[in-house]
């Protein structure tokens, strides 16, 4: 199942590292106080009561677990290593393969000048007609919060001018951190350069 809209993506999603939707503790404490209150169960939406109060236990939990995940995750090594040069916090190339635009990621998708990177380098290739694209995050090691909402606007770019945006070779952490945040529902996830290139073929034929 896959959305095509931001609306659509914030609705589905949890809160991801308080990314997507804030919850205020002390609104959810003054819930929670009234949880046994007479007034309240003897009110006639008790249930809607309860049921916010369900719901937004379960966001503070996935909140919590994408805290947690994020705080276990180090930072990717700086030193050059297969002559790459690792002293840049997130190194990019591209390249074109039958007509999908390949952009390969190294290093960490953070907060700060690399989120800013990867938005402003895919903002320029939509711009230049490439917005079939798949994100090679194979040698991606760390990805915060920022990073997760900043390869869900890159996907809605994509998506916004006809496009798509696909991910590639995803680490078990990465694939993890998607998994918690629910985002493998919206992302199609790739093993294989061919697999990802076809699947554009695939949705192209009639």
């Amino acid at each position: 199942m896959f959305f095509t809209g931001p609306e659509s993506l914030r609705s589905c999603l949890p809160m991801a590292g308080h990314v997507f939707r804030r919850c205020s503790t002390k609104q959810l404490l003054a819930l929670q106080s009234r949880e046994n209150d007479p007034t309240v169960m003897g009110c006639p939406d008790r249930r809607r009561y309860a049921s916010k109060i369900a719901l937004t236990r379960g966001r503070m939990r996935t909140s919590a677990k994408v805290n947690s995940f994020l705080r276990d995750e180090s930072p990717v090594s700086s030193e050059p290593r297969g002559g790459w040069d690792f002293s840049m916090a997130l190194y990019m190339v591209e390249k074109l393969v039958s007509g999908v635009l390949v952009l390969d990621l190294r290093g960490r998708v953070t907060l700060g000048e690399e989120t800013e990177a990867l938005r402003e380098r895919i903002k320029r290739l939509v711009g230049a007609g490439h917005a079939r694209i798949v994100l090679n995050l194979g040698e991606v090691s760390y990805i915060d919060s920022v990073g997760l909402s900043t390869l869900v606007a890159s996907y809605t770019s994509a998506r916004r001018d006809g496009g798509d945006l696909k991910l590639l070779h995803l680490t078990k952490r990465v694939h993890d951190l998607l998994q918690i945040t629910r985002l493998s529902t919206v992302f199609e996830m790739y093993d294989s350069l061919e697999a990802a290139v076809q699947s554009f073929e695939q949705q192209t034929s009639p």
